[in-house]
């Protein structure tokens, strides 16, 4: 169940308190990926249930970029001075969308953040 999987994903992540946002976002996180798999015994051998009730198939390349709960470094706006052009943050999981974005909770303001460049 859902449940389970949030349970085993809390229980691998290295930190002892999360943020609500990253409980709501282990949740969703696993809902999304309960959906993008044929269950055994389902209506279709072929095809996710996302797939049959949205027409959205799984891409590796765009939706399994970052793991939930890695550290990497997120690229800022940059200019000409001698601010920092990283922020770190921890990431969230995909977006959900075609173009292979990723959600992030940005570790200097502690809001999501979507991006699609990042460095691990």
């Amino acid at each position: 169940t859902i449940k389970e999987q949030v349970r085993c994903t809390w229980n691998m992540m290295p930190f002892t308190l999360m943020p609500v946002l990253m409980i709501v976002q282990m949740v969703l996180i696993s809902n999304f990926c309960w959906n993008m798999f044929c269950p055994k015994g389902g209506i279709s051998e072929t095809m996710s249930p996302q797939m049959i009730v949205l027409g959205k198939g799984l891409d590796f390349s765009a939706h399994c970029c970052a793991e939930f709960g890695c550290y990497v470094q997120m690229h800022e706006e940059t200019d000409n001075t001698m601010r920092s052009r990283t922020v770190g943050a921890i990431c969230l999981g995909p977006s959900g969308n075609n173009q292979g974005g990723h959600e992030f909770l940005s570790l200097k303001t502690g809001r999501e953040i979507h991006r699609h460049f990042w460095d691990e």
